[in-house]
């Protein structure tokens, strides 16, 4: 047979309790919700840089030979040109460091192909820049180029010479 149950007061005097301390009421906050007042807040002065003592960030960080930025001078003075980073590919190199691979056209209209040190092929026509020296395409023909370059002497003195840029006879395996 089953056994009643006893209702004991204690124990229900007990859950009403627990019922009251933990739950509460809608509205009812435990924290303080007294209201405080506003503290004051200091007055924000705008910022000023001041670059006194400090290093220009527009500087470069290394600083660059006095000597060497002189003969870059001198150099760009000679060529009349800028920095050598402006400058186009034909006019990045030496003129012994391009081999002619290519002559066409017509008599009237001469193409020629040279190729630089690392393989990259160029054009060039008649009054073609090339060289680092402000040399100029003069004249194209069947199996050479001529260049007339600027270039300065024993004496100083800047003197144009005739360049002549011709085929390159590779070596076949056979040859000896």
């Amino acid at each position: 047979m089953r056994q009643k149950r006893r209702n004991n007061p204690t124990l229900a005097a007990l859950a009403l309790l627990a019922c009251v301390l933990f739950i509460q009421a809608p509205g009812v906050a435990l924290c303080d919700d007294t209201v405080k007042p506003e503290t004051v807040k200091p007055e924000v002065k705008p910022y000023a840089y001041d670059a006194e003592g400090k290093p220009d960030p527009f500087q470069p960080f290394i600083d660059i030979d006095k000597k060497k930025e002189e003969t870059v001078k001198e150099a760009a003075a000679v060529t009349k040109t800028e920095s050598p980073r402006f400058l186009p590919p034909l006019q990045r190199y030496s003129i012994d460091e391009f081999k002619l691979v290519a002559v066409g056209g017509s008599s009237r209209k001469r193409v020629a192909i040279v190729k630089d040190s690392k393989g990259k092929s160029y054009r060039l026509l008649r009054n073609t820049k090339i060289g680092m020296n402000e040399g100029k395409v003069i004249e194209i023909l069947d199996d050479s180029v001529i260049i007339q370059e600027k270039v300065r002497d024993a004496q100083g003195k800047i003197t144009t010479r005739p360049f002549i840029l011709k085929f390159m006879k590779e070596k076949v395996e056979g040859d000896k």
